[in-house]
């Protein structure tokens, strides 16, 4: 009796183990999405990333002529700058501080159903925007630093 006890337990462990294996789903995520923010200036930039907090959660500084490349993975969608980020990478507030001691800030909107906001958060202000392009699984989208960002800078503070 016991015997067939124990046969019954490991045939059980067995089943659930291959449902666990053969079962399991791959979740792929919805979008992939690859940002990329060129300096087109003649002199560097300084680009900077703040949290919900306001604190910096990650800046880099872009060489004239140079990008940089800034890759999303979402399951709902690959905005920029969202949580998904493989790096850790969020935030909804991008400073473009230039050599003149002006910055240029763009914020997230982050009123509920909303994923567009000002400069880099909106999708509509990258070059090669459409639609058609992502609604697509993958795409990749640029956005040109020039001096329509220096025009409407402000002192740093």
């Amino acid at each position: 009796m016991q015997q067939k006890t124990i046969w019954i337990i490991f045939m059980i462990i067995g089943v659930i183990e291959t449902c666990l294996i053969s079962c399991k789903k791959i979740i792929e995520p919805v979008q992939n999405a690859t940002y990329v923010y060129v300096n087109k200036l003649s002199y560097p930039i300084l680009f900077k990333l703040f949290n919900s907090d306001r604190n910096i959660a990650w800046e880099a500084k872009i060489a004239s002529g140079d990008s940089l490349v800034y890759i999303i993975k979402g399951d709902i969608g690959a905005f920029p700058f969202s949580e998904s980020e493989s790096e850790n990478r969020t935030g909804d507030l991008v400073t473009i501080s230039f050599e003149n001691g002006k910055c240029t800030k763009y914020i997230k909107d982050l009123s509920p159903g909303n994923y567009e906001g000002t400069g880099v958060f909106n999708l509509k202000n990258y070059n090669n925007y459409t639609k058609e392009l992502v609604s697509r699984k993958k795409y990749r989208l640029s956005y040109h630093i020039s001096d329509k960002d220096l025009k409407i800078a402000e002192n740093c503070n």
